[in-house]
């Protein structure tokens, strides 16, 4: 898989979170959302997790952390401009 593709994905990962607004999205909600197969979210996840963008709570919920929301408001600029 290329690289953009990835940086696609993880965009569109954090762009959904921060839709939600701080509630808690179900992670079949994400990957099945953005078209993604359970191997590559499983992948994804962990280096979001690891690299402190996302946290996993609850029943499989799934939100930003303050890290992830600082990089939401640089997509949204980057989309902006």
């Amino acid at each position: 898989m290329l690289r953009t593709e990835l940086n696609r994905y993880i965009g569109a990962i954090i762009e959904a979170l921060d839709e939600a607004k701080g509630q808690p999205v179900g992670e079949s909600i994400i990957y099945l959302g953005i078209g993604m197969n359970f191997g590559l979210w499983q992948d994804l996840r962990q280096v979001l997790v690891d690299g402190g963008v996302i946290e996993i709570s609850g029943e499989y919920g799934v939100n930003l952390t303050p890290k992830g929301q600082d990089l939401a408001g640089q997509i949204k600029a980057a989309r902006a401009a």
